[in-house]
């Protein structure tokens, strides 16, 4: 037998599986970097998500607009935007994630790039639906991209970081 339990920012579980309201301050004002690239229709992240977002360095929607932004395939869309730049030789990983049934992330690790100081970048893509009705496939659209890279021994960090290898 499993136990579920929701929290909420505003709210408190209690024992009883009541909820008691408890004061909240507001956050600080976002940097201008950290709002630079978000989307309003994914306004209501997770926590996790949020978390994650910090380890990346975000990458400007408008740099991949050359892209094709909507489609049925969230990973079609992250390979688009993000697969396969620079790579002799080296290897290629995809994961697809639906943390929520209106969000997918695509992960894209890439290994082997063509860079004297690089080892490996990996891509982050989050993406929401565009269409609310159950009726009609779920076309998605990309909302927000990072990248992190692991740099070659000597170079810099040896663990995946949004800091540049030297």
């Amino acid at each position: 037998m499993g136990i579920v339990i929701t929290l909420s920012a505003c709210n408190e579980v209690t024992e009883r599986s009541g909820q008691t309201t408890t004061p909240v301050s507001p956050s600080p004002a976002p940097h201008a970097s950290e709002t630079l690239n978000q989307n309003p229709a994914i306004a209501k992240t997770t926590t996790n998500t949020q978390t994650e977002r910090q380890n990346y360095k975000p990458i400007s929607l408008s740099e991949i607009a050359d892209t094709e932004a909507i489609g049925s395939d969230p990973k079609a869309l992250a390979l688009s935007a993000f697969g396969k730049s620079g790579i002799e030789g080296g290897s290629q990983q995809v994961t697809v994630d639906y943390p929520q049934p209106n969000q997918a992330v695509v992960i894209i690790t890439q290994l082997g790039v063509a860079d004297d100081s690089v080892r490996g970048i990996r891509y982050r893509a989050e993406f929401v639906p565009t269409t609310k009705s159950a009726q009609a496939q779920k076309q998605w659209e990309i909302v927000w991209a990072g990248s992190q890279v692991t740099c070659q021994p000597g170079r810099g960090h040896q663990d995946w970081s949004k800091e540049l290898c030297l």
